[in-house]
């Protein structure tokens, strides 16, 4: 039993001095890297970790996993659309795995350490070992399914502020505003953080001379959000007069409103539903305690 102990150590003491060489050599980041951050829009709000001490191994842990993932040739790019959309840092999104894993495999460690050294149990080092494996490997996939639903609802979010945006753009074209203005008052009124991240893209087009279009479509594509790349292209084919471009945002402000009601009905629905499963459980158990009692008599004369 003792080997599998020496193995489990020499592996965790392996890992440490691998993590601690890839973060002492962290990798020189190319000239396409660098070039490409130049062209990127702005950055959302990072979400800001509060005190604590999970939030301070998150910090120190993330830069540390990044530069060793970095080093190692591993792609993260799948990953960015949902970090950018939730505001998130790949150093955070990292140090959250990386903490998750140590914690899934360190609780059952620590449990079976003790109820060794206390004597009311007796856990075989495999099982031990497996346990940790499973769990840590638990714990490392948890904030990437996390990641992947809070982007899913952020993406929601942004589609009904996006719609919001182009009723007001609408509004003031129909006022005899011109587009780019239309545009950058419908971007400034908005409240939240979506209208601030759009309205951002749009200040910066402004003053670097890109087209506002251009912009939201790039937007939509780092983001992975749909609605803008259609939008932005939609109204790129419809040129630069006032008319059909209103006519153009109209049209796709009304098929986002008809999906947010379809949306909405289907959860309403699914809600209705669910709502079927505890009423037939309460049910059930009104005939069982109903029921027991007769049952009970007809079995005891038989």
């Amino acid at each position: 039993m003792s080997i599998y102990w020496a193995l489990l150590l020499g592996a965790v003491a392996g890992a440490a001095v691998l993590g601690a060489i890839y973060a002492m050599a962290p990798p020189v980041p190319s000239l396409a890297e660098e070039l490409g951050q130049l062209r990127r829009g702005p950055e959302p709000p990072p979400v800001e970790l509060g005190p604590g001490f999970t939030a301070r191994w998150v910090a120190w842990v993330g830069p540390r996993m990044r530069r060793g993932v970095e080093s190692l040739g591993v792609d993260l790019g799948n990953l960015g659309p949902d970090l950018r959309v939730v505001g998130r840092t790949l150093d955070q999104h990292l140090g959250a795995k990386g903490v998750a894993a140590l914690v899934g495999v360190l609780l059952p460690a620590m449990w079976c350490a003790a109820m060794a050294a206390t004597g009311l149990a007796h856990v075989p080092p495999p099982t031990a070992i497996g346990v940790c494996a499973a769990l840590g490997l638990g714990g490392f996939l948890l904030p990437d399914l996390l990641l992947r639903s809070e982007a899913a609802a952020r993406r929601r979010a942004f589609s009904s502020a996006f719609g919001t945006f182009l009723d007001m753009t609408t509004i003031s074209l129909a006022g005899g505003v011109g587009v780019e203005g239309a545009i950058m008052d419908a971007a400034r009124v908005g409240r939240g953080r979506e209208a601030a991240v759009l309205f951002a893209v749009l200040d910066d087009a402004v003053y670097s001379g890109e087209s506002q279009w251009d912009a939201m479509r790039r937007l939509g594509v780092e983001m992975g959000l749909t609605d803008l790349v259609e939008a932005a292209s939609t109204v790129a084919l419809a040129g630069s007069e006032g008319a059909r471009v209103r006519r153009s945002l109209e049209a796709k402000a009304r098929g986002l409103r008809s999906r947010e009601l379809a949306a909405a009905e289907a959860k309403a629905l699914a809600a209705t539903e669910r709502m079927a499963i505890p009423t037939a459980l309460l049910m059930l158990g009104f005939l069982l305690l109903v029921g027991y009692p007769a049952l009970q008599s007809v079995l005891g004369k038989v």
